[in-house]
């Protein structure tokens, strides 16, 4: 299959989908082997300590944890914790590879690192607002903390009534929005011999509110204008925004708002050419890293191109990833794309192998809860045989909509060992009577109490629907997610081949 189909099907999957469930990969779960290889092929520090010293615990007597978040170029969040000791210090390590913002929890929140730093916090539980910084990046996180806390708001972008404009005038109202903070960002720069790095940032943190507030704008009106059959079309001067977006992305700071915006952009990317244009994967490349970016970005070329990498990882499958190991090793130079992406597929790679590995975190979120004693009736009832997990409700339009793509799936396994199980999440038991009936008689059907819906989302990590669940004839879930929706080929092939393993 092509670049430009997989970045079909990707933009496909996350139009449709209200969340995505994407495999992730912490360093810690690498074997201390592969970890020690990984940082021998960088040229660079990347192991990153934050430590702290707490005054006053007494204060808040609950509060027993601190812990980083880590966004990578993917939109991946890795959290790292630490127990506070009984003298007030807790202490984080984990590997960075660019300089960017990570978000120390609770109280002090956003801080800016280097790879490699060493930074100490100082921090008075009497005196919350007011945290300390020393060794690594000192001044970046002493303007960072004070920007946040007096020169930030994004107030001005919070309007509903601004939803109901027409695109021009939408454009209108988010520049003028923009305008503000830009202004109150020039105040802070006043009052404050910001380096580079925090010039960089908190003006790319605008940006990305900017970006983010369109974006919203743009794919809701698109799905509006869909249930209309008719297509969207806004002038030009409208994407122009698109710049601003492409500025964001380069190896001197990364603000981690930066790699939520990635998967909007590519879809609107995407969108620009027509199915039939890219010959072999060799020609899609060079349209993406000459049409695209058209700023000769080489960064946001190199993250387009690991961003495709990634969402065929999303979906469970590594034959692109290793058909194509060669371009990524050409293509791709900066560690902070090809090191996440390294990562991923040789966790992915073990999931298929051990599906222990996915089953077993998902068993355990649900010990004593309604949602186990529901799957584990699914599982005595089912055994030695595949199973298609649907989770749907009758409020959800596009779960309804893939029925019938879902009736056809269930009718090509007709009299195989395959269980086609459908549990809604809500109680409308008159509505769920009339959409099973696109189904037929055949499949299993529930309809969740709510005490099975809670915690069936959380075990599953559901945060939105239409969501799925494969589990193999040995009983256990082999994969969870959007992407394996009914229409969907790749849905297809992966229960062939759980149907083909031996028990």
């Amino acid at each position: 299959m092509s670049i430009l189909n997989h970045l079909y099907q990707m933009a496909a999957v996350l139009s449709l989908a209200l969340g995505l469930s994407q495999p992730q990969l912490l360093m810690q779960q690498l074997s201390q082997n592969q970890q020690i290889q990984l940082h021998q092929k960088l040229s660079v520090p990347t192991h990153t300590i934050i430590t702290g010293n707490i005054k006053n615990l007494s204060t808040y007597p609950t509060t027993k944890v601190f812990s980083v978040q880590i966004i990578d170029f993917r939109g991946e969040k890795t959290i790292i914790k630490d127990s506070i000791g009984i003298d007030g210090t807790f202490k984080l390590e984990f590997d960075l590879f660019i300089t960017q913002d990570i978000n120390i929890q609770p109280i002090v929140g956003k801080i800016i690192a280097n790879p490699g730093d060493s930074i100490h916090l100082d921090i008075d539980f009497n005196n919350i607002g007011n945290v300390g910084f020393s060794g690594d990046s000192k001044k970046t996180n002493s303007d960072l903390n004070k920007y946040l806390n007096r020169f930030y708001s994004d107030s001005e972008f919070v309007n509903r009534k601004s939803q109901k404009l027409d695109h021009v005038r939408f454009l209108s109202f988010c520049d003028s929005a923009r305008l503000v903070m830009v202004k109150k960002r020039e105040e802070f720069l006043k009052t404050t011999n910001a380096n580079k790095v925090i010039q960089k940032w908190t003006s790319d943190y605008i940006d990305i509110i900017y970006g983010r507030t369109l974006f919203q704008y743009f794919f809701m009106h698109k799905y509006y204008m869909k249930n209309l059959g008719k297509d969207l079309m806004f002038p030009e001067v409208y994407k122009s925004f698109l710049k601003r977006v492409e500025s964001l992305y380069n190896n001197s700071v990364m603000n981690s708002g930066a790699y939520e915006l990635l998967d909007s952009y590519t879809m609107i990317a995407t969108s620009e050419f027509p199915r039939d244009s890219a010959k072999s994967e060799d020609i899609m490349i060079h349209l993406f890293n000459k049409s695209w970016a058209s700023n000769d970005n080489a960064v946001l070329s190199q993250m387009l191109v690991g961003n495709i990498f990634f969402n065929t990882l999303c979906r469970n499958k590594t034959e692109f990833f290793i058909n194509n190991e060669k371009f990524l090793d050409e293509n791709i130079s900066e560690p902070f794309i090809k090191t996440p992406l390294k990562m991923n597929f040789a966790q992915v790679r073990q999931n298929i192998e051990k599906p222990q590995i996915v089953h077993n975190p998902i068993v355990k979120s649900l010990a004593g809860t309604a949602g186990e004693i529901l799957l584990d009736s699914i599982l005595n009832a089912n055994r030695g045989k595949v199973i298609y997990i649907d989770f749907w409700a009758n409020w959800c339009g596009p779960c309804v909509a893939a029925f019938p793509s879902s009736k056809t799936l269930k009718d090509k396994f007709e009299g195989k060992d395959v269980v086609f199980v459908y549990l809604c999440l809500d109680a409308n038991i008159e509505q769920w009577k009339k959409n099973i009936s696109v189904l037929g008689s055949t499949g299993i059907h529930h309809v969740c109490t709510k005490d099975e819906n809670n915690s069936l989302m959380k075990g599953f990590q559901i945060h939105g629907i239409p969501y799925f669940a494969l589990i193999n004839k040995q009983g256990y879930i082999t994969e969870s997610g959007n992407y394996l929706v009914p229409a969907s080929p790749e849905t297809e092939e992966k229960i062939v081949q759980l149907l083909n393993q031996n028990v």
